[in-house]
């Protein structure tokens, strides 16, 4: 009779390799050492890590991911994805692959039901505008086009923030910078990036690799299985939706352009 293969067992080291592909990014650092700055978090990566996944000091390869792929996780891809995992480790079915095996059709369709923007800053102007939470459309605010992008900022935010004191509202003014006009309180906290641990706290906690360690790991694990819920229902009407295109003869087979191709076990196969 024969033997069946047994299935490696599931532990960290196991999910580091087959599942947690944050931690594997060419275009990115994930830092993994808790003490140190940016714990669990993705990062830019230094020419040690580049040159350390084959790339040369002044390559041209580096400079286009720096400049294409990380901007375009860090400003974006990164929250969506993670909303897709947080999302997928509440379904648990195998029809919800981890990102790097989605296929393009399903990736272009998460990242626009994932992306939850506001309407636009800017509205056109009219009788319809007429949310409180909304500047009057009869202000009249000039600017001189010949200035700065900082300047301009700056002078923009002075008028959004002064609004928003005469409604009522937080204006979220912590100090002057410099320039004299005014800075939020979160602007040396914004692109950190998002800490990814949250998500295989769940791993380590649904295949019972140990258990959660102390009280902020518990109470980690219990907030993110509620946030979850927000995103579960997106990301089922998703894979239905591409389902019903399928059965109409749409191709949905071609493979994830955004991260598979830059995984560190990937990447070198391709040149």
């Amino acid at each position: 009779m024969r033997k069946e293969k047994k299935k490696p067992p599931i532990d960290e080291e196991y999910l580091k390799q087959n599942d947690w592909w944050w931690r594997r990014l060419v275009f990115g650092h994930y830092q993994d050492k808790p003490k140190e700055p940016n714990p669990y978090r993705v990062t830019q990566p230094k020419m040690s890590h580049l040159t350390s996944n084959g790339f040369k000091r002044n390559d041209q390869v580096k400079r286009w991911l720096e400049n294409n792929q990380w901007r375009d996780w860090h400003d974006k891809l990164e929250l969506l994805t993670y909303r897709y995992e947080l999302a997928r480790r509440v379904l648990r079915l195998k029809k919800f692959p981890h990102w790097p095996l989605l296929t393009e059709i399903e990736e272009l369709g998460l990242i626009g039901a994932l992306d939850d923007k506001k309407d636009e800053i800017c509205l056109k102007l009219g009788p319809s505008n007429m949310n409180p939470n909304r500047a009057k459309p009869d202000l009249l605010w000039t600017f001189d086009l010949t200035g700065s992008d900082k300047v301009l900022k700056d002078k923009f935010m002075l008028l959004i923030n002064d609004e928003r004191r005469r409604k009522g509202l937080d204006d979220h003014i912590n100090k002057m910078s410099k320039s004299g006009a005014r800075k939020s309180a979160n602007a040396k906290n914004r692109h950190r990036g998002i800490s990814w641990r949250g998500l295989e706290l769940l791993d380590i906690q649904f295949f019972k690799i140990r258990t959660l360690k102390n009280d902020s790991e518990s109470s980690t694990v219990s907030k993110l299985k509620r946030e979850a819920k927000k995103w579960v229902k997106s990301v089922r009407k998703v894979f239905s939706d591409i389902a019903y295109l399928q059965s109409m003869g749409v191709d949905g087979k071609r493979e994830n352009i955004k991260i598979a191709p830059y995984l560190k076990e990937n990447y070198r196969s391709l040149h």
